[in-house]
């Protein structure tokens, strides 16, 4: 089961490529939402790519929660 949560900017998320998981941050710049790893690498999410991510619990908010 997949639900929805809030991303926001400066959330770190871990993505998965190939087979293993790689932190980064969640930025975004004017509508385009990218993601950084180390602090210097940096790329753009686009639809309809699909992207495996990991967040900590403690991380998420619920719409609902945030307006």
């Amino acid at each position: 089961m997949q639900e929805a949560f809030v991303v926001y900017e400066g959330m770190p998320v871990e993505i998965k490529f190939q087979s293993d998981y790689l932190n980064f941050i969640i930025g975004k710049d004017h509508d385009d939402w990218f993601v950084m790893y180390k602090e210097s690498v940096a790329f753009n999410l686009r639809p309809p790519d699909v992207y495996k991510i990991r967040v900590a619990s403690i991380e998420l908010m619920r719409e609902e929660d945030v307006f």
